[in-house]
């Protein structure tokens, strides 16, 4: 049987992290789709990005391979029971990193520990052979699902690790400002390992990172979830900016503006792609769903559009599952 408060607050959470939990609104994807990056052309042999979802990225340069997230089980919070708990689900990760033609990684890396971000994680590293390298609430994660301490490295904010030809660097960053008293269920650290099943709320928030990726051939940004510090990225010039806009069509057009301008203005990007747009309770698949009924999507879209306008920027889309060329 159903307890209505649990499930209550499992819509809740879902709701504030970006997903829906009901049934899939009929929205139509076509007006957008012209947003959509062109898949890169065959033979490309630069640095590509994949997208898989949420802010699951699979940024390769043809000999090192990095993965930011890897969420693929997507449960549907709605069809939870009275214990509301959730796990990852192998199956469900293996055929996400398939369809992202992802047989192999070198490092994983998290913009924060909520669930619908880090929970897959330590399974993924564990299907890939990736390295765990994030925030301590990401690690206690991976020990938490058994994975050896030889795979996991803590960084903290300002930390830089060189893979292959890339550079990642952890910058402090903020989630966006969820509704109460969701808000504080998910905040805090995670302190200590657990083993799921667990509850949702078991995925603390942690540290929200934004990551910078540098390469020899461009740089990139991946800002997962939208919130910011005034003033985070001053100083850090970027080719190619990945924008969480999950909760960003119903902020205030000032709040909007301002998390453009620290995100985006400040690090000058010839592109801007929105992720963290899909209702995730959803299994992944073509075509990706906004949350709900669409609104913030739109409402987010059209603001970024707006703010895009004369700049010099392009926003766009990702494909699912498909590389786009980067640089």
């Amino acid at each position: 049987m159903f307890r209505p408060s649990r499930l209550l607050l499992l819509v809740l959470v879902s709701a504030a992290l970006g997903g829906a939990c009901n049934a899939p609104a009929e929205f139509d994807m076509g007006p957008w789709s012209a947003l959509e990056a062109a898949p890169a052309p065959e033979g490309f042999d630069g640095v590509t990005v994949t997208f898989l979802g949420v802010s699951t990225l699979v940024v390769r340069d043809g000999e090192t391979t990095l993965l930011i997230d890897g969420f693929f089980t997507r449960p549907d919070l709605g069809g939870l029971g009275v214990f509301g708990k959730v796990a990852p689900d192998p199956v469900r990760v293996a055929e996400g990193l398939a369809l992202g033609g992802v047989t192999q990684a070198t490092a994983i890396t998290t913009v924060h520990s909520h669930f619908d971000h880090a929970m897959d994680t330590p399974l993924v590293a564990e299907q890939t052979g990736a390295m765990v390298v994030a925030s301590p609430s990401t690690a206690n994660i991976a020990r938490g699902m058994g994975l050896p301490e030889a795979r996991i490295r803590e960084v903290a904010v300002g930390d830089s690790a060189t893979f292959g030809a890339f550079t990642m660097r952890w910058i402090g960053s903020k989630h966006y400002p969820l509704p109460e008293p969701i808000g504080s269920l998910l905040a805090g650290p995670v302190e200590a390992p657990f083993a799921p099943p667990a509850r949702v709320t078991a995925w603390k928030q942690g540290r929200a990172d934004t990551i910078v990726i540098r390469h020899p051939r461009g740089t990139l940004v991946v800002q997962g979830s939208a919130g910011f510090v005034p003033g985070q990225l001053d100083g850090v010039d970027a080719d190619v900016v990945f924008l969480g806009i999950g909760g960003l069509g119903g902020q205030p057009a000032e709040y909007q503006a301002a998390y453009w301008d620290t995100i985006v203005g400040a690090t000058h990007p010839a592109r801007v792609y929105a992720v963290h747009w899909d209702d995730f309770n959803q299994p992944l698949s073509v075509p990706l769903r906004p949350t709900g009924d669409g609104t913030d999507f739109v409402a987010a879209m059209t603001a970024l559009q707006t703010r895009a306008a004369g700049s010099g920027t392009r926003v766009g889309l990702l494909p699912l599952a498909v590389p786009v060329a980067l640089y």
